[in-house]
């Protein structure tokens, strides 16, 4: 069963008069215990992905599914039943946490605002920090006593005290340390085999990505432009721009000499062209008049693009 599936969502702002496409006709699905990758450039649209989820945002146009039931348009009560099933991790965890409380009262508002005994809340959230490996002692400091990567850990324990079914990290680490990212790593993929949760995991960095899940969406100026199982999309790249990632990441890529210009917004004006032609060496006349659709390379495994092959 898909715990989230996301059918043909469109995410448009205005711009200075005109149109500006943050996400165009994006459509996936993440199963129960399974680890999604989401990556690409900065300005692709991957967090306006995660909003709209949380519903941060309300999509332009397309639905969203969770355990199999509609929940695009829901407001009040019924969205806050929803977060039940749905948590988010932020990028900067300091900023996620309200200053002036200590960090065990900013979990146990999560579990007492769910429902659980106000009797249990201080044991339970004791038990959340050691679980994230945190001292049951830091219930009692402030979010700006502690480092950045304990901070994201006490957000991980705030996201997990209700046993969500569906957990997004929008870029979790990247605003922590190496040492400290490699720390949170380890600690996500604990958590996921202890309470099997689904997991979103949004990054730009497509090594991070390849360690932690099972399938990769490369996400470039709003579509999916490949995905596959992680080795189907690290070892059998089939798309352009997921080669100018990958040689940005691992240089010992054979396409590592390439560079990756900046990236170009998307507007209107484009029209049914390729938004990658301008940047990619395999382009031909097609590119420019007719846009790629997701086509069939292998079992479970896509990519956009008209030559491929």
């Amino acid at each position: 069963m898909n715990v989230l599936e996301l059918k043909d969502i469109t995410k448009t702002f205005p711009k200075n008069k005109k149109a500006f496409t943050a996400v165009d006709g994006v459509s996936f699905s993440i199963k129960k215990g399974e680890c999604i990758g989401l990556v690409g450039e900065s300005g692709c649209g991957k967090s306006t992905i995660a909003r709209i989820i949380t519903h941060l945002e309300q999509a332009t146009s397309g639905e969203i599914f969770m355990n199999e039931r509609n929940v695009t348009h829901l407001k009040g009560k019924e969205l806050r039943n929803l977060y039940q099933n749905l948590q988010m991790v932020f990028q900067n965890p300091g900023d996620s946490f309200n200053p002036r409380i200590k960090l065990g009262s900013s979990i146990g508002e999560v579990l007492i605002n769910f429902g659980k005994p106000r009797s249990e809340v201080k044991r339970t959230v004791q038990q959340l920090l050691e679980q994230v490996g945190l001292n049951p002692e830091f219930a009692v400091r402030y979010p700006h006593e502690i480092s950045g990567g304990q901070c994201q850990r006490a957000a991980i324990a705030r996201a997990i005290a209700i046993e969500p079914d569906l957990l997004i990290c929008d870029e979790a680490t990247s605003a922590l340390d190496v040492s400290v990212q490699a720390q949170i790593v380890d600690l996500i993929l604990n958590l996921r085999n202890e309470m099997n949760m689904s997991y979103l995991f949004i990054s730009h960095d497509l090594a991070l990505v390849q360690s932690i899940c099972d399938r990769i969406l490369v996400m470039h100026r709003g579509r999916i432009v490949e995905e596959g199982s992680t080795q189907d999309v690290i070892e059998h790249t089939a798309h352009p721009y997921t080669k100018l990632l990958l040689s940005s990441v691992f240089p010992i890529h054979p396409d590592a000499q390439w560079q990756i210009p900046t990236v170009p917004q998307a507007t209107e004006e484009e029209g049914n062209a390729c938004r990658f032609w301008q940047r990619c060496p395999y382009c031909r006349e097609q590119c420019k008049k007719e846009r790629p659709e997701l086509k069939k390379i292998s079992e479970q495994h896509y990519a956009a693009c008209h030559f491929v092959e």
